[in-house]
């Protein structure tokens, strides 16, 4: 599924869970996860250099347009690829 505005609408998170991530059918590791409350949010699943999987949360739906969120998770794979950890860096800012 290729995530639009449109396909928002669709998108439900079923009965006794808590959450529940739809992922993009273009960028790999972007999704939308929904929580059992109701608010989305866009994500990002990537495996670091060392194989460890991570998730970062990219930001809000209906603060991103799902454009401008699937360019910042395609930004951030391109600093995995580079060897970089955003979660772990976001991780030690908040750490500071």
């Amino acid at each position: 599924m290729n995530l639009t505005e449109r396909s928002f609408e669709t998108l439900v998170c079923a009965l006794g869970r808590n959450s529940k991530t739809f992922y993009d059918g273009r960028l790999a590791g972007f999704g939308v996860r929904m929580l059992s409350s109701g608010r989305r949010s866009f994500v990002l699943r990537y495996k670091t250099r060392a194989s460890v999987e991570k998730f970062y949360t990219v930001g809000l739906v209906g603060v991103l347009t799902p454009a401008t969120a699937r360019v910042e998770a395609q930004r951030l794979l391109s600093l995995v690829a580079l060897g970089q950890d955003p979660a772990a860096e976001l991780s030690a800012l908040r750490a500071e």
